[in-house]
Parts: structure tokens; C-alpha cells; sequence
């Protein structure tokens, strides 16, 4: 996979990645998302997620956590609540990993 440069990830437009005001505008545009209701929507499809990035994990015998799970686990969620196919999530993964050196 190519390098990712901050370009390419969206630097600047991501709400964490910018500063107010324009932060605070962003955070209420998604606010009401976050609210007990609409998060319950999730559980159910995030407890089979859960299940089977664990048996996944049990099928081989072992598993490095931070790489296996831990890192595998919040990507694949997003992409499950947004309908994305996880096929990519490696590079999803990689994403993650480099959004913080932005």
C-alpha cells in the first residue's frame, strides 16, 4: 500500500483534526447520533461483531490482542454501521493507526 499523507486521510476536514468554532459545529451536526436511542441500534449487530472477531481468534489458537482484536475491532465496526464491506480493513486499520500524525 502506498503512503498515506494527511491529504489522502482527510486532514483538516475530520471534526477531531480541527478547532473551533468550526469544531464545535461539527460536534452538534452528529450529537444527536450519540444519544442513548439511536446508539442501542447497535448493540445487537456490535455483540455479533464482537463474536466473531473472537471465535475468529479462538479458531487459530492464538492471537496477538492489540493486532488481532483490539485493532481489528473498532474499524470493523464502523464499517458494519456504515454498510462499508470490511474487505479493505486492513488499510481501514492502517488508517487508524496513522491519523494521529497528522
Amino acid at each position: 500500500m502506498e503512503q498515506l499523507t494527511p491529504e489522502m486521510m482527510g486532514a483538516g476536514e475530520m471534526t477531531i483534526m480541527t478547532d473551533p468554532p468550526l469544531h464545535a459545529a461539527m460536534r452538534r451536526a452528529f450529537n444527536r447520533l450519540f444519544l442513548p436511542r439511536p446508539v442501542g441500534r447497535y448493540q445487537s449487530p456490535g455483540e455479533a461483531l464482537v463474536h466473531e472477531i473472537l471465535e475468529d481468534a479462538l479458531a487459530r489458537g492464538e492471537c496477538d490482542f492489540v493486532v488481532d482484536i483490539a485493532a481489528r475491532l473498532p474499524m470493523a465496526f464502523i464499517c458494519e454501521i456504515m454498510g462499508v464491506p470490511a474487505q479493505g480493513l486492513a488499510g481501514h486499520v492502517q488508517m487508524g493507526e496513522h491519523g494521529d500524525r497528522l
